[in-house]
């Protein structure tokens, strides 16, 4: 799910938003998945592995607190996605 997030800034971010350098790995002949296979199936994907996600953090915070790292770490995933999430709605309108 990281790696798509990051696939997605990529494609649909500038380097203000992402502090890094833009459009990066079509100039360097880098595999993106939603250049790959479409930034709908690419959403689709990241949204099935970020639920999957947020389920099992969840179930290891509840079976032990150490783990709540994880929670905070699930959180910035999550603000990462609705940014991502955000660009799409304004790319495809």
């Amino acid at each position: 799910a990281y790696q798509i997030m990051d696939d997605f800034k990529d494609v649909l971010m500038s380097p203000e938003e992402t502090g890094k350098t833009a459009a990066r790995d079509a100039n360097l002949h880098r595999p993106n998945l939603p250049a790959a296979i479409g930034l709908d199936s690419a959403r689709l994907r990241l949204d099935s592995l970020m639920s999957e996600a947020r389920n099992r953090v969840a179930r290891l915070q509840q079976r032990d607190p150490t783990w709540a790292i994880l929670g905070r770490l699930q959180r910035v995933l999550d603000r990462d996605q609705e940014r991502i999430q955000a660009c799409l709605s304004v790319a495809v309108a």
